[in-house]
Order: C-alpha cells, then structure tokens, then sequence
C-alpha cells in the first residue's frame, strides 16, 4: 500500500463505527494515529481532545477505536499523575496516553492538588527538548521521567488553557437518526483495526526519518503551537501524497477556526480583546460603563454572566493590565464631567500581537466618536493621576 491508501484505510475503519464530526475532524484523527508510529523522529508531539456538548456523543466509542489503532496504548482513566509519568516511556517504549474522562480531572472548581500535579505533567509533554518532569523517588533523592508523546484527552467541556492550547479538538456530536454505523462491538472493532494497524504502522516507521526532518509548509493562520503541533502531522500527509496534502492543510485550518475565538490562543483574556475590537468599532475612546454595555451585547460572548454576575469594571481592568491597557480619566463624547475610560490607542498595539488585528490607516479613522458623528473631545488633565 502507498501512504495515501494506508492512510485511506485507516480513515475507513473510523468511519465504519463513528459518524465524524466533520471531515477535517476525521482527517486529524487519522494523521494523528499515523503520527503515533512516527513520534520518535519529530521534535513536538500534539495531542487529541476529544470533546462533545453533552453526552452519548461518540466519545467513549472514540477511545475504544483510538485504542485499537495508535502505536502503543496506554489507556488511563483515572489515574494519578505519578502513575502517568512512571508509565508513559518505559523499557525504550513510547506509549500513547488515552486519558479519559478529563472533564472529571478538570473540573471547573479550584484545581485539587492531584489535578495540578497531572496538568504539569501533560504541559510538559508536547515538546521532546523539555518533556520531562523531576520527582522524588522512594530513596529520598529525585528521579527525572520523559513525558515526551502523543496524547488523547477525553471529557465533556474544555480544558485548561495551557492544555487547550496544545490539543487539536475533535468536537464529537450526536448522530442523527438517518446516520447509521454499524454498532461497535469491541471484537468487530478489533479484528477491523488489527487488519489495518500494521500497515500504517509500517508505512509510518519507514518515513519517520524523513518526516522528523521535513520543513512542510503550514498555513498562515495557525499559531506559532498549533503550527508546532501540525508540522508532524502534515509532515506526514505530505509523504502519503493523493489527496493527504491538501486534507491535512483544510484540516488544521478548519479545527483552527472551530468554536469560540478564545479558544484559539487557551485565553479568555484574548477572546476580551478581540471582543473590545468590535465593541469600539471606530470609536476612539469609550467610557469603562459603555464598554461594559456593548460587551454583553456581543453575540455568544460570556461577558454578562463571567463569574455569575458578570463583567464588571474591576474585572475588564484585571483581565487587560497583563496586556498594558489600563483606564484612565478623560472627557468622553456624552458625559459632561471626566469619565473613567479606555483609548483606541492602548488596544492597537494587543491588537496586532494577540489578535493578528492589524490597525486600519490613520486617515480611515473617525477621531470623535462614530457612534454619535461628532467631532472628538480634548483630553483634560486627570486629577487622580491616572490610578
């Protein structure tokens, strides 16, 4: 078989039990199975999150196919973190984690001490230079474990950020009555994988070499992780060749752009900026109780219920310190005294950087305030200093 048709057959199996969530969510899944006989050659390692709204979505049957076909499984639900780093590489072998309900792990409450133990040793994971953790050992001394591999995270929800931000979501979903797979029983799914596993495994172990040293191009959209966590896996399509190259490249355009903007850096603090993007429109300045008002107006925003009673001006002002903006005193279009506010001018730098917002030319800017088409107000010496 050639890559293409390796690849291909893997692909079927798949779809033989799941109905995928899309076709570029299939593609991941299956280039991230490919990668898992490949790993030892590449320099970053991504994982998988496999996710859905609620339950009976396909997940559970996701891990179950997923454990039939990666190189080296090692199922781990529940387990401790201690027993995940002791385990991950043992005797020369490189084993794929499938950790299922994270969601448990991760709860949406203040993290337990066996939770943060596990999240530092999954942040660690992805990038072979810096893939291990140092622990204590029963002699009284430390003892330094490799966390370096491929990795599948299941659970309903989302995942910490620093975790989110290197996973490539797969957002199951029920299926419809009029989509049928046939029902996936754990013999069926066995005998249908262990006739496809050593093909793509050996098709996989004969380009790893070539793949580690690839330099594929990657598409400008993603970030520089998710660019890190991609150039494997397209690495890999680009040596199947058919169709491969260009379904890996729609696929990590679309899961980029899949769900809330946030989530495409990990930060809810990103997802603010972008949202006082559209909240300014070409505004030049907004006193801090507009901003807040055309905050909750913005569609699926969580802004008017963050915390259960939602953004407040503390909040707004605690979320964008760590970007340098900062409110102020200054006469706004509307007030008849000095408000506390926020400039145009402190978003445009955060803009760019965090958001890939470039500032539109100077002269297409409104100066006043566009909202209500007057000319702009001078600024008047703060009294309180700015504080």
């Amino acid at each position: 078989m050639t890559g293409s048709d390796a690849l291909d057959a893997v692909a079927a199996v798949i779809r033989r039990f799941i109905v995928p969530p899309s076709e570029e969510a299939l593609d991941a899944v299956v280039l991230f199975i490919a990668h898992t006989y490949a790993v030892d050659a590449t320099d970053c390692s991504p994982y998988l999150h496999v996710t859905s709204a609620e339950r009976r979505s396909g997940k559970t049957t996701m891990m179950e196919v997923l454990g039939e076909l990666v190189a080296h499984p090692f199922p781990a639900a529940s387990a401790s973190a201690a027993a995940i780093y002791r385990g991950l590489n043992t005797e020369g072998i490189r084993r794929t984690l499938l950790l299922d309900e994270a969601d448990a792990v991760f709860s949406r409450g203040p993290a337990s001490e066996s939770a943060e133990a596990l999240r530092q040793v999954l942040n660690a994971g992805t990038r072979r230079g810096s893939a291990r953790v140092l622990r204590s050992n029963e002699r009284g001394g430390s003892e330094s474990f490799d966390v370096f591999g491929p990795k599948v995270l299941s659970g309903i929800g989302e995942l910490p950020d620093t975790l989110a931000d290197r996973s490539l979501r797969i957002r199951m979903k029920r299926k419809t009555r009029t989509e049928q797979v046939e029902r996936a029983r754990y013999r069926d799914v066995q005998a249908a994988a262990s006739a496809v596993r050593p093909v793509v495994a050996e098709w996989a172990e004969s380009v790893a070499e070539a793949a580690g040293t690839a330099r594929p191009h990657l598409p400008n959209v993603l970030s520089d992780r998710m660019q890190d966590a991609w150039e494997p896996l397209i690495a890999l399509a680009d040596l199947a060749g058919g169709e491969w190259p260009d379904r890996a490249r729609r696929a990590a355009t679309a899961l980029w752009g899949d769900g809330d903007t946030d989530e495409d850096s990990g930060s809810l603090a990103v997802r603010l900026l972008r949202d006082c993007h559209s909240a300014f429109g070409a505004d030049e300045r907004l006193a801090t109780i507009d901003l807040l008002s055309r905050l909750t107006e913005v569609e699926d925003a969580p802004w008017s219920s963050l915390d259960g009673s939602g953004l407040t001006g503390s909040s707004l002002s605690r979320l964008l310190k760590r970007y340098e903006v900062r409110p102020a005193k200054m006469r706004v279009q509307g007030y008849d005294e000095p408000v506390r506010g926020y400039k145009r001018a402190a978003f445009v730098d955060p803009w760019e950087r965090w958001c890939d917002i470039a500032p539109p030319p100077p002269e297409t800017r409104n100066t006043g305030n566009a909202r209500n088409g007057v000319p702009p107000v001078p600024d008047v010496p703060d009294p309180t200093g700015g504080a």
